[in-house]
Protein backbone atom coordinates (compact mmCIF):
# COMPACT_ATOMS: atom_id res chain seq x y z
CA UNK A 1 0.00 0.00 0.00
CA UNK A 2 1.13 3.23 -0.15
CA UNK A 3 2.63 5.10 2.60
CA UNK A 4 0.15 7.64 3.28
CA UNK A 5 -2.86 4.90 3.21
CA UNK A 6 -4.97 5.19 6.37
CA UNK A 7 -4.20 1.67 7.10
CA UNK A 8 -0.51 2.04 6.56
CA UNK A 9 0.74 2.31 10.43
CA UNK A 10 -1.61 0.12 11.61
CA UNK A 11 -1.91 -3.87 11.84
CA UNK A 12 -3.46 -5.25 8.92
CA UNK A 13 -6.44 -7.83 10.29
CA UNK A 14 -8.88 -9.79 7.98
CA UNK A 15 -11.20 -7.90 8.21
CA UNK A 16 -9.21 -4.51 6.95
CA UNK A 17 -7.77 -6.13 4.49
CA UNK A 18 -11.21 -7.13 3.30
CA UNK A 19 -12.48 -3.66 3.54
CA UNK A 20 -10.47 -2.20 0.90
CA UNK A 21 -10.20 -2.56 -2.51
CA UNK A 22 -7.24 -4.36 -4.27
CA UNK A 23 -4.61 -4.38 -6.97
CA UNK A 24 -4.47 -7.88 -8.27
CA UNK A 25 -2.16 -9.01 -10.96
CA UNK A 26 -3.05 -11.72 -13.09
CA UNK A 27 -3.62 -12.41 -16.71
CA UNK A 28 -7.43 -12.50 -17.03
CA UNK A 29 -9.77 -11.55 -14.15
CA UNK A 30 -11.06 -15.06 -13.87
CA UNK A 31 -7.65 -16.08 -12.86
CA UNK A 32 -7.50 -16.57 -9.63
CA UNK A 33 -4.14 -16.41 -7.53
CA UNK A 34 -3.29 -17.79 -4.29
CA UNK A 35 -4.60 -15.30 -1.79
CA UNK A 36 -8.47 -15.75 -3.68
CA UNK A 37 -8.36 -19.78 -3.36
CA UNK A 38 -7.43 -19.11 0.61
CA UNK A 39 -10.12 -16.92 1.08
CA UNK A 40 -12.53 -18.87 -1.55
CA UNK A 41 -12.13 -22.12 1.34
CA UNK A 42 -12.99 -19.47 3.72
CA UNK A 43 -16.01 -17.88 1.68
CA UNK A 44 -14.69 -15.11 1.05
CA UNK A 45 -13.33 -12.43 -1.18
CA UNK A 46 -11.68 -9.26 -1.58
CA UNK A 47 -12.76 -6.31 -3.78
CA UNK A 48 -10.34 -6.47 -6.84
CA UNK A 49 -11.03 -2.79 -8.38
CA UNK A 50 -8.31 -3.18 -11.03
CA UNK A 51 -6.53 -6.09 -12.56
CA UNK A 52 -3.11 -5.72 -14.32
CA UNK A 53 -1.05 -8.41 -16.47
CA UNK A 54 2.49 -7.60 -15.29
CA UNK A 55 4.09 -6.98 -11.24
CA UNK A 56 6.26 -4.30 -12.77
CA UNK A 57 3.15 -2.07 -12.62
CA UNK A 58 1.96 -2.59 -9.01
CA UNK A 59 4.19 -0.32 -7.27
CA UNK A 60 3.01 2.83 -9.41
CA UNK A 61 -0.45 1.98 -9.08
CA UNK A 62 0.34 1.61 -5.06
CA UNK A 63 1.86 4.92 -4.63
CA UNK A 64 -1.27 6.84 -6.65
CA UNK A 65 -3.88 5.11 -5.17
CA UNK A 66 -5.73 3.81 -1.92
CA UNK A 67 -5.07 -0.03 -2.79
CA UNK A 68 -4.03 -2.64 -1.42
CA UNK A 69 -1.54 -5.31 -3.87
CA UNK A 70 -0.80 -9.13 -2.21
CA UNK A 71 2.78 -9.66 -3.61
CA UNK A 72 5.18 -11.85 -2.80
CA UNK A 73 7.91 -11.18 -0.07
CA UNK A 74 10.82 -11.38 -2.47
CA UNK A 75 9.12 -8.83 -5.23
CA UNK A 76 8.32 -6.77 -2.22
CA UNK A 77 11.76 -6.31 -1.31
CA UNK A 78 12.77 -5.50 -4.82
CA UNK A 79 9.96 -2.98 -5.73
CA UNK A 80 9.35 -1.82 -2.61
CA UNK A 81 10.40 2.03 -2.38
CA UNK A 82 9.73 4.99 -0.27
CA UNK A 83 6.15 5.39 -1.62
CA UNK A 84 4.89 2.00 -0.49
CA UNK A 85 5.01 0.18 2.79
CA UNK A 86 4.20 -3.35 2.54
CA UNK A 87 2.17 -5.66 5.89
CA UNK A 88 2.22 -9.06 6.01
CA UNK A 89 -1.68 -10.44 5.38
CA UNK A 90 -3.78 -11.58 7.74
CA UNK A 91 -3.70 -14.96 7.34
CA UNK A 92 -2.04 -17.50 6.33
CA UNK A 93 -0.62 -18.86 2.72
CA UNK A 94 1.24 -21.32 1.33
CA UNK A 95 4.47 -20.79 -0.95
CA UNK A 96 3.53 -21.11 -4.48
CA UNK A 97 6.38 -21.33 -7.28
CA UNK A 98 6.93 -19.15 -10.18
CA UNK A 99 6.33 -20.35 -13.80
CA UNK A 100 7.39 -18.63 -16.81
CA UNK A 101 4.22 -17.97 -19.40
CA UNK A 102 4.64 -17.59 -22.85
CA UNK A 103 1.56 -17.80 -25.74
CA UNK A 104 1.44 -21.32 -27.17
CA UNK A 105 2.38 -20.02 -30.72
CA UNK A 106 5.71 -19.30 -29.77
CA UNK A 107 6.56 -22.61 -28.52
CA UNK A 108 8.68 -23.41 -31.42
CA UNK A 109 10.15 -20.05 -31.55
CA UNK A 110 14.04 -20.44 -30.97
CA UNK A 111 15.22 -17.05 -28.91
CA UNK A 112 11.87 -16.89 -26.62
CA UNK A 113 13.18 -20.85 -26.44
CA UNK A 114 16.60 -19.59 -25.38
CA UNK A 115 15.43 -16.12 -23.34
CA UNK A 116 13.42 -19.00 -21.41
CA UNK A 117 16.75 -20.81 -20.72
CA UNK A 118 18.58 -17.71 -19.82
CA UNK A 119 15.60 -16.94 -17.06
CA UNK A 120 15.55 -20.32 -15.69
CA UNK A 121 19.38 -20.43 -15.42
CA UNK A 122 19.21 -16.35 -13.66
CA UNK A 123 16.44 -17.57 -11.21
CA UNK A 124 18.00 -20.84 -10.22
CA UNK A 125 21.00 -18.16 -8.52
CA UNK A 126 18.49 -16.69 -6.28
CA UNK A 127 16.18 -19.55 -5.52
Amino acid sequence: MRRGHPLARQELDLKKFLGQRHLKVSMSVTDLRFVDDVLARRQLRRDVALNVPHWLIVPRVLARTDLLSVTPERLVAAITGTEVVARDLPFASEPFDWEPYWHRRHDGNRAIAWLRDIIREACRSIG
